[in-house]
């Protein structure tokens, strides 16, 4: 058994081979091998949504100037910027998304991040705090109004 912190404990295929009458385990599988296992086992839907999601978090970081990846951006900065999307979400027709849907949004960003290699966890990390504490109030506002 091996540990990777973003892959948890996971074991390895071996092969055996034979150098002078002695078997020598080789490891036939590399961190490659298993992410792109784990790309095969994702949901197709979840990946689009993401997707989808992630594009219009990159759409509003346009539209509010700033020219970096989000994968580049210091936590600090992106933990701003993800608060302020999700306050600035809304259906087209002006109306506020359900709790729910706010969180899918977040979720989508938190999702990306270690897809690309980021080790940031928006959900977890104390990077993150103000933007998950903006969400909380945010969905603890609409279930009393909308809902």
């Amino acid at each position: 058994m091996l540990f990777d912190e973003n892959f948890g404990t996971f074991e390895l295929e071996y092969s055996m081979i034979t150098l002078e009458s002695s078997p020598v385990p080789l490891v036939t599988k590399n961190i490659k091998d298993f992410k792109a296992y784990i790309e095969t086992k994702k949901s197709v839907t979840t990946v689009q949504k993401t997707n989808s999601l992630v594009s219009k978090f990159n759409h509003f970081l346009l539209e509010n100037n700033v020219k970096q990846d989000m994968l580049t951006l210091p936590p600090p900065e992106l933990d701003v910027l993800i608060g302020s999307y999700i306050l600035s979400l809304e259906k087209d027709n002006g109306e506020p998304y359900e709790p729910d849907t706010l969180t899918s949004y977040h979720r989508a960003i938190d999702r990306h991040l270690p897809d690309n290699d980021d080790p940031s966890n928006i959900v977890q990390d104390v990077e993150f705090r103000t933007s998950r504490k903006v969400l909380e109030a945010i969905r603890k506002e609409l279930k009393q109004t909308v809902l």
